[in-house]
């Protein structure tokens, strides 16, 4: 599955704003700056060396919009260091570095750019995507990604297997993003799983995610999503008694160095519900919706490394 494509934009940026964007001030996504990015590495400029030799509207329009989405930068959390240390897709990595070398970036950007100086970086940049470095980074950075959507595709197939829907819940750690990869984190990870597998009745749970989310201030939300079977429309669909996760919760912060909260924001407040049934007629949308926000921004940036931030902490039958 493609999931840089235009059709799913509107949803990449969604769950971008979603997590984090709407806490910080209007910036340039990690979307929008991949949509310049991938126009400058496609650009066609006749006679190079020539500043008024490219009357293309289009080069105009993309110039115009690469200087302005530069500009624009500095304020981004996901740029200026209000947000973990995120390892960008190695296209928009490599934009970014060279946009600063060619000095397109603020303080230089402001005092206007010379067209000269954007012939020859857009040149030097098309080249670089060309190397021997760039593509052994950019098919580690795929291969990646391809194993999460291989991962969510198989693990869907199983569930949709197992019962004929389910409905989503879901509970945060929020931690420093210094801790990722900690042994006592990881040791956390696995509590809480086992808490939630020991918690609900055979059959019942159908699946435990764990979507690793950057937010602001460096810090990382943890997101355990837990499917439960709902076979019927009429099968109950929310968590009326909580009594079981405020046992989990107490033995968990009393043995942990962390505080587990049960979220009903759906993602965010990305998706519009958490009931799922392959017979409704929303069913492959809001599939398609929940790949995009667990894999599909992968595809964008990762938190720290190149590692995924989604995984299957459980699955029915492989229990």
């Amino acid at each position: 599955m493609l999931i840089l494509t235009k059709n799913n934009f509107p949803s990449l940026q969604a769950g971008y704003m979603s997590a984090t964007g709407k806490l910080a001030h209007p910036h340039p996504s990690p979307c929008d700056f991949h949509q310049v990015t991938e126009e400058i590495s496609k650009l066609r400029i006749p006679n190079a060396g020539q500043a008024n030799a490219y009357p293309h509207p289009k080069v105009h329009e993309v110039f115009g919009t690469l200087v302005n989405t530069l500009r624009c930068l500095p304020s981004s959390p996901w740029c200026n260091g209000q947000m973990p240390s995120l390892t960008l897709n190695p296209k928009l990595f490599l934009c970014g570095q060279m946009a600063n070398q060619y000095g397109l970036t603020p303080p230089n950007s402001d005092f206007g750019i010379d067209p000269n100086r954007l012939i020859s970086f857009v040149y030097a940049f098309q080249d670089q995507l060309q190397t021997h470095h760039y593509n052994a980074a950019n098919q580690e950075w795929e291969a990646t990604l391809k194993a999460s959507v291989q991962k969510f595709t198989d693990t869907f197939k199983v569930v949709t297997k197992a019962a004929n829907g389910f409905t989503s819940h879901e509970f945060v750690i929020t931690t420093d993003t210094t801790q990722i990869g900690s042994p006592q984190l990881n040791r956390a990870i696995e509590a809480v799983s086992s808490e939630f597998m020991n918690s609900f009745e055979d059959q019942q749970l159908l699946a435990i995610f764990l979507k690793k989310e950057p937010i602001l201030n460096n810090q990382v939300r943890l997101r355990f999503i837990i499917l439960l079977r709902r076979d019927f429309i009429d099968d109950p669909v929310s968590l009326n008694n909580l009594g079981f996760f405020e046992r989990i919760k107490l033995d968990f912060e009393q043995v942990h160095n962390y505080q587990l909260f049960y979220d009903t924001s759906l993602l965010n407040r990305y998706m519009a519900s958490n009931l799922f049934h392959k017979k409704s007629r929303t069913f492959k949308e809001q599939i398609m919706q929940l790949k995009i926000y667990l894999v599909g921004t992968d595809s964008l940036y990762r938190i720290g490394s190149t590692d995924s931030t989604f995984s299957v902490l459980y699955l029915i039958n492989e229990a």
